[in-house]
């Protein structure tokens, strides 16, 4: 492979980093949208739970919930995001680089496959075909 010149590399450079940071955003933004539906719904349990055994909660102990639950919802989801991005690519279920100008590939029977991507889209080295932690 010949040299790049200088100005096609910081070029390249620059696609490669804005590419990163959109495929990150779309990937906290799929989090985020999963975090905080589940932690509305575990919100919403407790304060029923809390209205059947006849109390009445306040607001500040259901905000100290939801705030809680966001953050471990998010802990959880992201190290299961790893764990099975680390069980797939254990497997042979990711391949990066190919024949193809795709720089990473999923198979379809991968068994949690939506997983593995989140993983790869909120850790996106796999852009310049440097495969992940």
């Amino acid at each position: 492979m010949p040299p790049v010149p200088p100005d096609e590399a910081a070029r390249l450079a620059l696609r490669n980093a804005r590419l990163r940071a959109a495929i990150r955003l779309r990937g906290l933004a799929k989090l985020a949208l999963v975090t905080i539906a589940v932690a509305h719904l575990l919100t919403l349990a407790f304060e029923f739970a809390l209205v059947s055994a006849g109390f009445a909660p306040e607001a500040a102990p259901l905000l100290l919930f939801r705030f809680m639950s966001c953050a471990l919802v998010s802990y959880w989801l992201q190290a299961d995001a790893q764990r099975a991005y680390r069980h797939a690519r254990e497997h042979g279920f990711v391949a990066f680089g190919g024949p193809d100008e795709e720089p990473v590939r999923i198979a379809p029977r991968c068994p949690k496959r939506w997983l593995v991507l989140l993983n790869l889209q909120l850790d996106p080295h796999w852009i310049e075909n440097k495969p992940l932690r």
